[in-house]
């Protein structure tokens, strides 16, 4: 973890590391911000970069929750109320984070 987020704060924090650290990293999990795979891609061209459990999870269910939401307005013509069966399902527990 890397205090800032920008590209140059991850190039910086990586300039500082030994050449035997960076030449052994092989993944980096990140966000889904550019900036830190912009950097990743230049300065560790032999490291993957993933986007991290958390932020796929959070980037699902954000979809879902659009999904829904347009679905909603598609079918009723109004946002989610009380009683209507999507808005219901908002807060199941396979959907909470």
């Amino acid at each position: 973890m890397v205090a800032g987020r920008s590209k140059q704060v991850f190039k910086t924090w990586l300039d500082a590391q030994t050449t035997d650290f960076r030449d052994g990293i092989e993944v980096v999990a990140m966000d889904g911000f550019t900036g830190f795979k912009t950097a990743t891609a230049e300065e560790l061209p032999q490291a993957t970069a993933v986007m991290d459990p958390f932020h796929v999870v959070a980037l699902a269910g954000d979809a879902l929750d659009r999904c829904r939401q347009r679905v909603q307005q598609d079918t009723l013509g109004h946002r989610g109320r009380s009683g209507d069966p999507l808005y219901g399902t908002r807060r199941t527990e396979a959907h909470r984070r």
